[in-house]
């Protein structure tokens, strides 16, 4: 008899990069903007700016890992990214355009008339778009660091960029001008819920392995490590964990010879406890980096 193979608490490994995505984006926009004088031109603009392209950002994320999670337009995901980017260039070129519509407009020496408009919102669609491709690539590229591959990889590579955004904004409170301190409160905001989103995930990925322990999940097993040859070995459940155990799947109740037709599905560690050390590790430091945000959150907007 088959039965489907149950990881539901492993679902939500990748749903932590449009988070970090919109993160990455927010900043890297902000300091485009800033790098460009959009503060002194238009005010409005360099909020706006700021605000879409985290938001865009996220979705846009989001977005892309759910097309090629379930194979639909895969091969073509990738361009949303630029768009995405190029969309909030173009926004931020035309809101500069319009609020200084009415003014002896110039920008680097060059007055911006009618004939030039076309021109300068279109300038906004290579920055915009290099921008975004910047920040994809980053993420795509740090994961390659990791140690070990491994179905927390996600969580791995959001984590320390929550954590830093969200204790860099909680200071940056405190001298952010009245300008900047909505984009530095909803950045810290973001980073915050990021947080709670990675502890989630990790709670689900601790029951499911809780479940594969204990038995609870039909054609899953743990075996020793050295039952199966090396080049059968998945990768690892949980990211940091010494590999001493396989966790295999198959589709009946296999016996005898046909249970070498059992499949690796991944490595964790001796027992439950080590297996999820590292989850525990994570959202303890991460309990402790919400804490000390709200807290500084709180004393920097005090000392305004």
């Amino acid at each position: 008899m088959k039965h489907k193979m149950s990881t539901r608490g492993l679902s939500s490994t990748t749903r932590p990069l449009p988070f970090a995505f919109g993160l990455l984006s927010g900043l890297l926009a902000l300091a485009v903007m800033r790098a460009v004088d959009v503060p002194e031109l238009d005010v409005t603009a360099y909020r706006a700016g700021g605000g879409l392209a985290g938001g865009l950002g996220a979705l846009t994320g989001w977005l892309v890992v759910r097309l090629r999670e379930r194979g639909v337009y895969g091969r073509f995901s990738g361009w949303l990214v630029p768009l995405a980017g190029s969309l909030v260039g173009v926004t931020v070129q035309a809101l500069v355009l319009v609020d200084g519509a009415d003014d002896d407009f110039s920008f680097g020496g060059v007055e911006i008339s009618a004939l030039r408009s076309v021109t300068w919102v279109l300038c906004g669609i290579p920055v915009g778009a290099l921008a975004a491709l910047v920040v994809w690539g980053v993420l795509a590229f740090v994961p390659r660091l990791l140690s070990t591959p491994s179905h927390d990889s996600a969580e791995r590579l959001a984590t320390p960029f929550a954590v830093g955004t969200a204790l860099v904004g909680s200071l940056g409170l405190a001298t952010a001008s009245r300008m900047e301190l909505p984009i530095v409160m909803g950045s810290t905001a973001v980073a915050l819920a990021a947080l709670v989103h990675i502890v989630l995930s990790d709670l689900a990925r601790a029951r499911w392995l809780r479940s594969v322990f204990s038995g609870e999940i039909r054609g899953f097993e743990v075996v020793p490590f050295k039952t199966f040859p090396s080049d059968k070995k998945g990768t690892s459940v949980v990211g940091g964990v010494v590999p001493r155990s396989v966790i295999v799947w198959s589709e009946g109740n296999l016996s005898g010879y046909r249970a070498a037709a059992k499949s690796v599905f991944a490595t964790t560690g001796v027992d439950l406890n080590r297996a999820t050390a590292p989850l525990r590790l994570r959202g303890v430091g991460i309990a402790m980096t919400v804490v000390a945000t709200v807290a500084m959150g709180v004393l920097s907007l005090a000392s305004r």
